[in-house]
Protein backbone atom coordinates (compact mmCIF):
# COMPACT_ATOMS: atom_id res chain seq x y z
CA UNK A 1 0.00 0.00 0.00
CA UNK A 2 1.13 3.57 -0.62
CA UNK A 3 0.49 6.64 1.52
CA UNK A 4 -2.97 7.07 -0.02
CA UNK A 5 -4.02 3.50 0.79
CA UNK A 6 -3.83 2.36 -2.84
CA UNK A 7 -2.76 -1.26 -3.23
CA UNK A 8 -0.37 -2.00 -6.08
CA UNK A 9 0.42 -5.39 -7.60
CA UNK A 10 3.70 -6.21 -9.31
CA UNK A 11 3.86 -8.81 -12.06
CA UNK A 12 7.12 -10.77 -11.81
CA UNK A 13 8.73 -13.08 -14.35
CA UNK A 14 11.88 -15.20 -14.33
CA UNK A 15 14.62 -14.72 -16.92
CA UNK A 16 18.02 -16.35 -17.33
CA UNK A 17 20.46 -13.46 -17.63
CA UNK A 18 23.63 -15.46 -18.22
CA UNK A 19 23.58 -19.12 -19.26
CA UNK A 20 27.33 -19.17 -19.89
CA UNK A 21 28.37 -19.24 -16.23
CA UNK A 22 30.21 -22.30 -14.96
CA UNK A 23 28.89 -25.02 -12.67
CA UNK A 24 30.30 -22.96 -9.82
CA UNK A 25 27.71 -20.32 -10.61
CA UNK A 26 27.54 -16.54 -10.28
CA UNK A 27 27.21 -14.37 -7.22
CA UNK A 28 26.84 -10.86 -5.78
CA UNK A 29 24.40 -9.36 -8.33
CA UNK A 30 23.93 -5.60 -8.35
CA UNK A 31 21.26 -3.85 -10.40
CA UNK A 32 20.69 -0.40 -11.88
CA UNK A 33 18.35 0.76 -14.65
CA UNK A 34 19.44 2.29 -17.95
CA UNK A 35 17.29 3.95 -20.57
CA UNK A 36 16.41 2.08 -23.75
CA UNK A 37 14.42 3.26 -26.76
CA UNK A 38 11.17 2.28 -25.02
CA UNK A 39 11.70 2.41 -21.26
CA UNK A 40 14.09 1.70 -18.42
CA UNK A 41 15.70 -1.74 -18.42
CA UNK A 42 17.89 -3.58 -15.90
CA UNK A 43 21.66 -3.31 -16.00
CA UNK A 44 23.12 -6.14 -13.92
CA UNK A 45 26.69 -6.51 -12.63
CA UNK A 46 27.82 -9.77 -11.01
CA UNK A 47 30.76 -12.06 -10.33
CA UNK A 48 30.98 -15.18 -12.53
CA UNK A 49 33.13 -18.11 -11.43
CA UNK A 50 35.51 -19.82 -13.86
CA UNK A 51 34.87 -23.40 -14.99
CA UNK A 52 37.48 -24.80 -12.60
CA UNK A 53 36.33 -22.65 -9.69
CA UNK A 54 39.84 -21.23 -9.24
CA UNK A 55 39.01 -17.67 -10.21
CA UNK A 56 36.31 -15.43 -11.55
CA UNK A 57 35.46 -12.34 -13.58
CA UNK A 58 33.32 -9.23 -13.40
CA UNK A 59 30.41 -9.30 -15.83
CA UNK A 60 27.76 -6.76 -16.81
CA UNK A 61 24.57 -7.53 -18.73
CA UNK A 62 22.44 -4.76 -20.26
CA UNK A 63 18.91 -6.04 -20.66
CA UNK A 64 16.96 -4.87 -23.69
CA UNK A 65 13.65 -4.50 -21.85
CA UNK A 66 12.18 -4.50 -18.38
CA UNK A 67 11.68 -8.28 -18.31
CA UNK A 68 15.31 -8.95 -19.25
CA UNK A 69 14.22 -11.70 -21.62
CA UNK A 70 16.43 -10.20 -24.31
CA UNK A 71 20.02 -9.19 -23.66
CA UNK A 72 23.34 -9.21 -25.53
CA UNK A 73 26.17 -11.46 -24.29
CA UNK A 74 27.64 -10.17 -21.03
CA UNK A 75 30.58 -7.83 -21.06
CA UNK A 76 33.37 -9.02 -18.81
CA UNK A 77 36.60 -7.75 -17.30
CA UNK A 78 39.30 -10.33 -16.85
CA UNK A 79 42.62 -8.84 -17.85
CA UNK A 80 43.78 -7.45 -14.51
CA UNK A 81 43.75 -10.60 -12.35
CA UNK A 82 42.43 -14.12 -11.94
CA UNK A 83 39.87 -13.19 -9.25
CA UNK A 84 38.13 -10.01 -10.37
CA UNK A 85 34.74 -8.51 -9.65
CA UNK A 86 33.55 -9.76 -6.28
CA UNK A 87 30.88 -7.68 -4.52
CA UNK A 88 30.18 -5.38 -7.50
CA UNK A 89 28.09 -2.25 -7.05
CA UNK A 90 26.86 -0.64 -10.27
CA UNK A 91 25.69 3.00 -10.32
CA UNK A 92 24.81 5.40 -13.15
CA UNK A 93 26.74 8.65 -13.43
CA UNK A 94 24.10 11.35 -12.80
CA UNK A 95 25.59 13.64 -15.45
CA UNK A 96 25.58 11.39 -18.52
CA UNK A 97 23.99 8.13 -17.35
CA UNK A 98 27.15 6.08 -17.93
CA UNK A 99 27.43 3.09 -15.56
CA UNK A 100 30.38 2.74 -13.19
CA UNK A 101 31.10 -0.42 -11.20
CA UNK A 102 32.95 -0.55 -7.89
CA UNK A 103 34.29 -4.00 -6.99
CA UNK A 104 36.94 -6.07 -5.23
CA UNK A 105 39.97 -7.32 -7.13
CA UNK A 106 41.06 -10.20 -4.88
CA UNK A 107 44.03 -11.14 -7.09
CA UNK A 108 45.99 -7.90 -6.84
CA UNK A 109 49.60 -8.09 -5.71
CA UNK A 110 52.09 -10.95 -5.84
CA UNK A 111 50.98 -14.55 -6.30
CA UNK A 112 50.19 -16.20 -3.00
CA UNK A 113 49.85 -12.95 -1.06
CA UNK A 114 46.48 -12.09 0.43
CA UNK A 115 46.61 -8.71 -1.21
CA UNK A 116 43.58 -7.11 -2.81
CA UNK A 117 42.33 -3.77 -4.06
CA UNK A 118 39.18 -1.68 -4.30
CA UNK A 119 38.67 -0.75 -7.95
CA UNK A 120 36.19 0.91 -10.27
CA UNK A 121 35.49 0.42 -13.96
CA UNK A 122 33.48 2.84 -16.09
CA UNK A 123 31.48 1.73 -19.11
CA UNK A 124 32.02 3.42 -22.46
CA UNK A 125 28.31 4.14 -22.94
CA UNK A 126 24.98 3.96 -21.16
CA UNK A 127 24.33 0.37 -22.31
CA UNK A 128 27.80 -0.79 -21.23
CA UNK A 129 28.63 -2.25 -24.65
CA UNK A 130 32.33 -1.81 -23.84
CA UNK A 131 34.56 -0.59 -21.04
CA UNK A 132 35.89 2.94 -21.12
CA UNK A 133 39.25 3.05 -22.90
CA UNK A 134 38.94 -0.44 -24.37
CA UNK A 135 36.89 -2.68 -26.59
CA UNK A 136 36.05 -4.87 -23.63
CA UNK A 137 35.73 -8.65 -23.64
CA UNK A 138 32.50 -10.45 -24.38
CA UNK A 139 32.08 -13.71 -22.49
CA UNK A 140 33.11 -16.75 -24.50
CA UNK A 141 34.12 -15.00 -27.72
CA UNK A 142 37.87 -14.82 -27.06
CA UNK A 143 38.10 -11.17 -28.09
CA UNK A 144 41.03 -9.23 -26.71
CA UNK A 145 40.04 -6.60 -24.21
CA UNK A 146 42.02 -4.26 -22.03
CA UNK A 147 39.73 -2.42 -19.64
CA UNK A 148 41.40 0.34 -17.67
CA UNK A 149 40.20 0.20 -14.06
CA UNK A 150 40.92 2.87 -11.50
CA UNK A 151 42.70 1.57 -8.41
CA UNK A 152 40.89 3.19 -5.48
CA UNK A 153 42.92 1.65 -2.64
CA UNK A 154 45.39 -1.23 -2.36
CA UNK A 155 47.09 -0.22 0.90
CA UNK A 156 47.29 -3.39 3.00
CA UNK A 157 45.76 -6.85 2.81
CA UNK A 158 42.11 -7.77 2.30
CA UNK A 159 41.22 -4.28 1.06
CA UNK A 160 38.14 -3.54 -1.03
CA UNK A 161 35.35 -5.88 0.05
CA UNK A 162 31.68 -4.82 0.00
CA UNK A 163 32.19 -1.54 -1.91
CA UNK A 164 29.42 1.02 -2.27
CA UNK A 165 29.61 3.83 -4.82
CA UNK A 166 27.75 7.15 -4.75
CA UNK A 167 28.01 10.44 -6.60
CA UNK A 168 27.66 13.20 -3.98
CA UNK A 169 26.01 16.48 -4.92
CA UNK A 170 26.91 20.01 -3.94
CA UNK A 171 24.96 23.04 -5.15
CA UNK A 172 22.80 20.64 -7.14
CA UNK A 173 25.74 19.28 -9.16
CA UNK A 174 27.68 16.01 -8.81
CA UNK A 175 31.12 16.50 -7.27
CA UNK A 176 33.19 13.43 -8.07
CA UNK A 177 32.55 9.96 -6.67
CA UNK A 178 32.66 8.51 -3.17
CA UNK A 179 33.48 4.83 -2.58
CA UNK A 180 33.05 3.08 0.78
CA UNK A 181 34.54 -0.38 1.43
CA UNK A 182 36.14 -2.52 4.11
CA UNK A 183 39.81 -3.06 4.89
CA UNK A 184 39.40 -6.32 6.77
CA UNK A 185 43.10 -6.87 7.37
CA UNK A 186 43.21 -3.62 9.33
CA UNK A 187 39.73 -3.92 10.84
CA UNK A 188 38.64 -0.70 9.15
CA UNK A 189 35.87 0.80 7.06
CA UNK A 190 37.34 3.26 4.58
CA UNK A 191 36.03 5.89 2.20
CA UNK A 192 37.73 7.26 -0.90
CA UNK A 193 36.78 10.49 -2.65
CA UNK A 194 37.67 10.67 -6.33
CA UNK A 195 37.50 14.12 -7.89
CA UNK A 196 35.67 14.32 -11.21
CA UNK A 197 38.31 16.57 -12.75
CA UNK A 198 41.26 14.18 -12.09
CA UNK A 199 42.54 13.24 -15.56
CA UNK A 200 42.55 9.51 -16.30
CA UNK A 201 45.64 7.65 -17.40
CA UNK A 202 48.19 9.95 -15.73
CA UNK A 203 50.47 9.53 -12.78
CA UNK A 204 52.46 6.49 -11.73
CA UNK A 205 51.19 3.03 -12.58
CA UNK A 206 49.82 1.21 -9.52
CA UNK A 207 52.02 -1.57 -8.19
CA UNK A 208 51.28 -5.18 -9.00
CA UNK A 209 48.14 -4.85 -11.10
CA UNK A 210 49.25 -5.80 -14.59
CA UNK A 211 47.09 -3.79 -16.98
CA UNK A 212 45.43 -1.78 -14.23
CA UNK A 213 47.12 1.54 -14.94
CA UNK A 214 44.78 4.42 -14.25
CA UNK A 215 44.48 7.84 -12.69
CA UNK A 216 46.30 9.10 -9.60
CA UNK A 217 45.01 7.73 -6.31
CA UNK A 218 41.83 8.95 -4.75
CA UNK A 219 41.84 10.56 -1.31
CA UNK A 220 41.36 7.71 1.18
CA UNK A 221 39.99 8.23 4.68
CA UNK A 222 39.64 5.71 7.50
Amino acid sequence: DDARGTRWAMACSDSVVDAQSSAYGSAYPSIAFHRTARAAAPLIAYHARDADGAGGVLRVVACADATCRAAPPPLEARTHGYEVGSYPHIVLDPIDGTPTVAYLNASAGDSGARHSAAMTLRCADSACAAWEGAGGTTAGDGAAGDPSPRVIDDAGVQVGSFPRLVFPHADGRPRGALVMYTAEGAGQIRTAYCARDVPRGRGNAPRGHGNATAAPRCAVRV
